[in-house]
């Protein structure tokens, strides 16, 4: 089963899951990765942690053109619970589980190539978002805004961000205001 694709100076990844018959109509689900160096020839990647579960949904995502990170999110049915297991590779082949990553990192990490970047909703829609740096370790910075940033309202629950190398934009989902910023850290 596959869930997503990436590409970066490593060759390519596909995240998903490897789907284990347990006969009966059940089946479990084992957090996968599938590297290749050209897009042909593809080789199965065993994630350290990663056991089968009842279900499991598998992010990947580019932090630069030098690393990618990868989120298995996993359910069992057994125990009604869910669970989440992060890793980082630099090369598509290894891959290095984060025991403790970020509250604040999520699947949604915005790349220019160099960097990645974070664009988080406040709780509640009340105030700007969070902005954050995300190295190509998963260490997470919080980076510091001034100025007027982009605030929820009445008419604009939401934006769509994107990063570049000027900055981050972020434009209201009423398509009514446009905000330019320029990370710097705190």
């Amino acid at each position: 089963m596959v869930d997503g694709a990436t590409d970066f100076a490593g060759g390519y990844v596909l995240s998903g899951a490897q789907r284990i018959d347990l006969g009966c109509g059940e089946s479990e689900f084992t957090p996968s990765l599938w590297w290749s160096a050209d897009g042909k020839s593809w080789t199965r990647i065993k994630l350290t942690g990663a056991s089968p579960a009842s279900d499991a949904w598998v992010t990947v995502n580019r932090i630069s053109d030098h690393s990618l990170t990868t989120i298995a999110t996993e359910w069992n049915d057994a125990t009604q619970l869910s669970s989440q297991l992060v890793w980082f590779t630099t090369d598509g082949r290894t891959w290095n589980l984060v025991k403790s990553p970020s509250n604040l990192l999520s699947p949604s990490v915005l790349t220019n190539g160099q960097r990645g970047l974070l664009v988080l909703t406040p709780a509640n829609n009340d105030g700007p978002p969070t902005i954050a740096a995300v190295g190509d370790d998963l260490a997470v910075t919080t980076l510091s805004q001034s100025g007027d940033g982009p605030a929820p309202s009445a008419s604009s629950v939401g934006w769509t961000s994107a990063f570049g190398p000027t900055g981050v934009v972020i434009l209201g989902s009423d398509g009514l205001n446009l905000w330019l910023g320029v990370p710097t850290a705190s």
